[in-house]
């Protein structure tokens, strides 16, 4: 149920979306589950290793497989692309540990997700929206309940990765 409310919330949304809820409440899981299972392959890293803007550009950039010189402009252009063009998925960007991102990426996320037509999916804490919103930027926001032990083996289960331990869990 959950990767269909993030699946739908990305399929609908201009903006990026924010899967976010308490510890132990699934989020990674329910990424795991997401990315194992999609037909997309999607532009994925964490926020920890971002720290400029700049610095998400130029990873943008390479993910992507264009030129190391290109800019951001052809970055935009190259997302609009593959979002008009037939038999093309939209680019798929998959952000963890979101609320570990500088502050000055979330206007640049916002623009691709807006202008380049590109899915975002950040994974992170609550936090994370009041840091966007101060910077202008509104999220589209999946909010995880706490998962049961139960739950968590079961979305594993079906995304096919191995199971954990309780005390991993």
């Amino acid at each position: 149920q959950a990767i269909q409310r993030v699946w739908s919330a990305l399929d609908r949304a201009d903006r990026p979306v924010l899967l976010t809820g308490p510890p132990g409440s699934g989020k990674s899981s329910v990424l795991e589950a997401l990315v194992s299972g999609s037909r997309i392959a999607p532009i994925q890293w964490s926020g920890e290793l971002i720290e400029t803007e700049s610095m998400c550009v130029r990873h943008l950039i390479l993910s992507a497989g264009l030129p190391s010189d290109a800019t951001l402009d052809r970055l935009m252009a190259y997302f609009r692309r593959a979002s008009v063009s037939p038999g093309q998925q939209r680019c798929h960007l998959v952000i963890d540990d979101a609320h570990c991102l500088p502050d000055a990426v979330f206007p640049l996320l916002d623009r691709l997700a807006s202008h380049a037509q590109c899915r975002i999916l950040c994974v992170g804490e609550s936090e994370t929206l009041v840091r966007a919103a101060d910077a202008g930027v509104l999220f589209s926001t999946v909010q995880l309940p706490p998962w049961s032990a139960e739950d968590v083996r079961l979305a594993r289960h079906v995304a096919g990765l191995d199971p954990l331990s309780d005390a991993e869990i």
